[in-house]
């Protein structure tokens, strides 16, 4: 099955990061900053379960989920699978940053801004990296036929 579901739970992070580095400024007090990013890491945590639960209701019904980012692009093509092992491990890395997040909150005391975004980047490399159809993709050039199968037509 196609869907750009997986797509999102990988990109919606780094935008969350970037928005967290742009409107988040330092010349807020700590306690604006925190408010702010409270609230951005809030709306990552309900989109990104939302994603999940999706993927994982997907999942239940038996099927695999397939997406594709520049397939055409082939050094640049990133392709990701959704099956059963990897919506558990995306569901339990998902909940371990959730943790840490909260559980960050009180110890944090600088630099709120570089933190936070930084931990949004780390979601979103893990998710891709989880995601990914094939792991040693991310240390080769890929070939041309790796995505084939979004363009494939029954005949």
């Amino acid at each position: 099955m196609n869907s750009n579901l997986p797509l999102l739970a990988v990109i919606i992070p780094f935008f969350l990061a970037i928005i967290v580095v742009s409107f988040v400024r330092e010349r807020f007090h700590r306690a604006q900053q925190l408010r702010l990013i409270l609230v951005i890491i809030f709306i990552a945590a309900i989109t990104i379960a939302c994603l999940l639960g999706l993927m994982l209701s997907t999942i239940f019904k038996g099927n695999t989920i397939y997406s594709a980012f520049w397939p055409q692009m082939s050094p640049f093509g990133l392709c990701l699978q959704v099956d059963g092992l990897s919506i558990i491990i995306s569901l339990v890395g998902f909940l371990l940053w959730l943790a840490v997040s909260i559980y960050s909150i009180s110890y944090i005391k600088t630099d709120l801004v570089r933190y936070y975004s930084l931990l949004l980047i780390l979601l979103g490399a893990v998710q891709g990296t989880v995601l990914a159809k094939r792991s040693y993709k991310l240390l080769r050039v890929p070939r041309d036929d790796d995505c084939d199968y979004i363009f494939s037509y029954n005949t």
